[in-house]
Formats: structure tokens, C-alpha cells, sequence
């Protein structure tokens, strides 16, 4: 998410069992791709630095898609608190 909240479109490979409904979430509000293979990640790479445009759709996309989750974010962050005792 920290990515998302940056701006950042989020290029990631297939290995995230603990984090695929985030994962699969991100994909789907345009904000991130799922990449197994090296010519992927360079045809990801060519698109994203050959448009401007393409790029800020993507940005924009996971400005949008962090700030329609951060509840989730927020309701877990409280929950760590309380059970180390921070607060």
C-alpha cells in the first residue's frame, strides 16, 4: 500500500499467497500488474517510461486505489497498537 500511496504504480511478481486479495484488488483497480517473466517486466517498463500519459493513469490509479483502503490500513495500524500496548 505504501507504494499506492505514493503514486506508484506497483509492478510485482507472483509470489504473494499471504497478500493475494490486496494484490488482486490493486490489479484490478488498475494500479498495479501481476508480472511472472523477464520480457513482461520490459515491455511493463517500455510502456510505462514511452507514455506520459500512460504513466499518470497508472499514478492516478493507485492514488485512488490507497485512498479507497486506507480504513482497512487504519483499523489494523489501531489494532497493532493496542496489542503492543503503544497507546
Amino acid at each position: 500500500f505504501e507504494p499506492a500511496q505514493a503514486g506508484s504504480f506497483v509492478l510485482h511478481g507472483p509470489n504473494y499467497a499471504n497478500f493475494e486479495l490486496a494484490y488482486r484488488d490493486l490489479d484490478a483497480a488498475g494500479a498495479g500488474r501481476n508480472l511472472s517473466t523477464a520480457s513482461q517486466i520490459a515491455d511493463a517498463l517500455k510502456e510505462m517510461f514511452g507514455s506520459r500519459d500512460i504513466t499518470r493513469r497508472q499514478q492516478e490509479a493507485a492514488r485512488r486505489f490507497a485512498s479507497q483502503n486506507t480504513d482497512g490500513l487504519e483499523s489494523l495500524s489501531a489494532s497493532l497498537f493496542k496489542a503492543l500496548q503503544l497507546r
